[in-house]
């Protein structure tokens, strides 16, 4: 598993996959992924930006996410930034995302965000998932590294 076969045989069966039910999110998005695992960057952005053609828009938010981290590791914060803005809004209104989901698309909005010195729009997207995620420490963790960025270092201690 990791392995170059290994990721290519993932290729070719996801693409299989895909060719049977295109508008499958998450099948989209490891599809991606297998080519940002060899590398390939504009494949991987290809990739996503053929799947956010298929799918719905109410599904899109794992796809516009893999497109912002796609950004970053072509080192384009910048315009990761509002992808990320964009998949945090989507992901937050699909019933259906898991807790992981929720935790990896706020984690990355809010740093780029905060990277941007944008600290309102990071605050922002951090009470949001502290008010979807209450239960969760992460978030909480997430939340308190935004506040000591944007210099709110007393909210953080709360």
């Amino acid at each position: 598993m990791g392995t170059k076969e290994a990721v290519q045989s993932a290729q070719v069966s996801l693409a299989a996959l895909l060719g049977q039910t295109p508008a499958d999110a998450d099948a989209q998005v490891l599809h991606a992924m297998t080519f940002l695992k060899q590398f390939d960057r504009k494949a991987a952005d290809a990739a996503v930006r053929r799947g956010l053609g298929v799918v719905s828009e109410e599904d899109s938010g794992l796809l516009r996410l893999a497109r912002a981290k796609i950004s970053v590791r072509a080192g384009r914060s910048k315009q990761a930034a509002p992808m990320a803005r964009v998949a945090w809004a989507r992901i937050l209104a699909e019933p259906t995302r898991t807790t992981a989901e929720l935790l990896d698309a706020g984690d990355l909005a809010t740093r780029l965000w905060t990277r941007a010195n944008k600290d309102a729009v990071a605050l922002r997207i951090a009470r949001e998932l502290t008010t979807r995620l209450a239960f969760h420490a992460d978030a909480w963790t997430i939340r308190a590294r935004a506040e000591l960025a944007a210099n709110e270092a007393a909210a953080a201690r709360t």
